[in-house]
């Protein structure tokens, strides 16, 4: 299945990606390479597996070069609701809160929330278009997606990263671990060994570095296909840069309202999604899949 979405949506931009760089929308052929055409949603989420490893993809087809950022398919905003709904699910079963509790639980309950309201603010009203966006109300809705989720985002995602690297870095930044930092470049690994020496309470707070070290270092299940969501990132906006600085521009260009950053904040969304469901095993997952389908959320 992977494969079959990995040939369709490589397809599905080399339709719309004309040779002069500019972008063909609404052509009828492209119909038949979306995810959403060739796959039913309960073969997106009935394999657990299949669905922790559709960012990549889900990416390919929502991130163009320049600075447009154009959302088609329709399997997106689905993807996005099933996988906050499941993350709401398990953060939130009794069973589950006892079951993970510890350094690696969800342990940022109230920025998780904010999180979820921040996607799901701009899901409904994409929905059900609740309110008219030349209204000042209705502005506000728009903008919030656009504007205070990329703001929101890139705060969250190092300290979820630093969460998901217990062992290597402290919650505050710091290190912990020094040998796990063989699995940077040689250059980096000798500028934190260097930092470490002279100050032993240090912060790495280059979010590429955090990264990198849970992709290469830590042992999160997902850690491959972060890394390629990571990657598909950086291929999507023609970035000139390795793919872990891009996204530490994207992370830095917030502050200067940068283009970058709004598509940035989109894989980062993905990356959060990822370490969530990390938390979630494939077979607990199966075990309250009937239950999650009908599992209706108290803001939903």
């Amino acid at each position: 299945m992977l494969s079959k979405i990995d040939a369709l949506t490589s397809q599905y931009r080399k339709l719309i990606i004309q040779p002069n760089g500019g972008l063909a929308i609404g052509n009828d052929q492209q119909n038949n390479v979306m995810i959403s055409q060739n796959f039913k949603a309960e073969e997106l989420i009935g394999d657990f597996n299949i669905f922790c490893q559709l960012p990549p993809f889900l990416i390919r087809t929502c991130i163009f070069p320049g600075d447009n950022t154009i959302i088609m398919d329709r399997v997106l905003p689905f993807f996005d609701l099933w996988a906050v709904k499941t993350i709401h699910y398990f953060s939130h079963h009794p069973k589950f809160m006892v079951q993970n509790k510890g350094a690696q639980n969800f342990d940022f309950d109230s920025n998780l929330e904010l999180f979820e309201s921040l996607l799901l603010l701009g899901l409904e009203s994409e929905r059900y278009d609740i309110l008219r966006r030349d209204t000042p109300l209705g502005k506000v809705i728009s903008e919030s997606s656009e504007k205070l989720l990329p703001c929101f985002v890139y705060p969250l995602l190092e300290s979820v990263v630093r969460n998901g690297c217990n062992g290597i870095l402290n919650p505050d930044g710091t290190i912990a671990n020094i040998t796990a930092f063989s699995a940077l470049p040689a250059k980096k690994k000798k500028f934190y060994e260097e930092h470490l020496r002279q100050n032993p309470k240090f912060q790495v707070s280059n979010i590429g570095d955090e990264l990198l070290l849970l992709t290469k270092a830590s042992k999160n299940p997902f850690r491959a296909t972060i890394d390629a969501t990571i990657k598909e990132f950086a291929i999507c906006v023609n970035s000139p840069k390795e793919a872990y600085a891009t996204i530490m521009d994207a992370r830095n260009g917030i502050l200067h309202g940068d283009k970058i950053s709004s598509r940035g904040a989109i894989a980062v969304k993905y990356i959060i999604f990822l370490l969530c469901l990390s938390k979630i095993s494939e077979e607990e997952y199966k075990k309250e899949f009937h239950r999650l389908q009908h599992y209706q959320m108290s803001f939903w």
